[in-house]
């Protein structure tokens, strides 16, 4: 998987978390105890050419705790 150029820190710190069990979430086949993921770059250029095709607005949405300020 190709990380994101600008801030690839991002993909290594904030992109997979240990598994919470009870939340019933599942390890990563490669990767026991881990769970998350990213997208890649091109994963990402596809998104929005298959939207832009059918007319559809890409939004970024970056996820935060909701008990954030």
């Amino acid at each position: 998987m190709e990380k994101l150029q600008l801030y690839p820190k991002l993909v290594e710190i904030g992109a997979f978390r240990e598994v919470k069990k009870e939340r019933g979430e599942k390890s990563l086949p490669d990767k026991p105890g881990i769970y998350g993921g990213y997208y890649t770059q091109d994963e990402i250029k596809e998104i929005i050419a298959y939207a832009k095709e059918r007319f559809i607005d890409v939004i970024p949405e970056i996820e935060i705790p909701g008990h954030c300020t």
